[in-house]
């Protein structure tokens, strides 16, 4: 679903589809929030609204999502905070860059990568979070984590 111009907010209902594995919805014009009842899906394996027009914050309930491997929010006007649950998610390739997250990057990413056992890409994040510029220098556009 990649790729068409689709437009208005996600629709919540897809969450209730029980085979349902890959969200692919990047570069069309997805606007409103992430649903919340998106952990609801067991299944889930990849999700990417990447390249759209969505906004809000990452609910709670998302990170219980933990069949999840890949996570592409990039490039929407997400806002907020990223929570350290975000180490519960065994994700093997990150990317959330350039939305409006705010506050501080959370230890797992600053202190120890190893949180995520898997990980193997993580994307920069071009946001508004505090850290220091070796951070920024570190996570450059890819960044080969194992």
């Amino acid at each position: 679903m990649w790729n068409n111009n689709f437009t208005g907010p996600f629709p919540a209902e897809l969450m209730g589809l029980e085979f349902l594995r890959i969200i692919e919805t990047r570069n069309n014009e997805l606007s409103g929030t992430i649903p919340p009842t998106i952990h609801e899906n067991s299944n889930l394996r990849n999700i990417s609204f990447g390249h759209n027009s969505m906004n809000g914050t990452i609910p709670e309930s998302f990170y219980n999502a933990q069949r999840l491997k890949f996570l592409n929010f990039a490039d929407n006007f997400f806002s907020g905070t990223i929570s350290e649950r975000m180490t519960s998610l065994d994700l093997l390739d990150l990317s959330l860059q350039n939305n409006f997250f705010s506050g501080s990057i959370p230890n797992l990413f600053s202190a120890s990568l190893g949180m995520f056992k898997q990980l193997t890409f993580l994307r920069h994040i071009y946001s508004a979070l505090e850290t220091s510029a070796n951070f920024f220098d570190f996570l450059s556009y890819f960044v080969r984590c194992n």
